[in-house]
């Protein structure tokens, strides 16, 4: 990757929905260099798909935590399971918007956005501490989310 591809890829962080054309105007890139070298970071799984940022707020969704998880591993191994497969599963769950396996005292972070402390509540209780393999939960309410950065190029 050089300069060139950074140059596009930086354009279409801040428009996603800008034009072949349109990034040729505002990169001084000619237009089938914009086009070969997009399909090739396609190619090559830099650019992984295009999105919508949606505001959550407007959609209801007003309530964000961070959940800290430690992984049962006896009955993990029980269930012919590892910590991949509880995180797969973890993912599948409604209001999950991401989720990690990590180092430290906690095996799994778990983000989620929801309409309120009941469904926060609903969440916890009855559906991740149910799931085979969860052991303890540690729940962190975000009060204000201060910065959100996509990767940059």
């Amino acid at each position: 990757m050089d300069e060139k591809d950074k140059t596009i890829l930086r354009y279409l962080q801040k428009n996603g929905r800008a034009s072949i054309q349109e990034i040729a105007r505002a990169t001084g890139i000619p237009i089938t260099t914009v086009y070969n070298r997009l399909r090739l970071l396609e190619s090559r799984g830099i650019i992984q798909g295009f999105t919508v940022l949606l505001d959550k707020h407007k959609l209801g969704k007003n309530l964000t935590a961070i959940i800290l998880a430690s992984v049962d591993y006896k009955e993990l191994k029980v269930a012919h399971q590892n910590q991949e497969d509880i995180a797969q599963r973890i993912s599948k769950l409604s209001g999950v918007t991401e989720v990690a396996i990590i180092a430290g005292q906690r095996d799994i972070m778990i983000k989620v956005e929801l309409e309120s402390v009941e469904q926060l509540n609903d969440f916890v209780t009855r559906q991740l501490r149910n799931l085979t393999g969860i052991g303890s939960t540690e729940t962190l309410v975000v009060l204000k989310e201060v910065c959100q950065k996509p990767t940059k190029v």
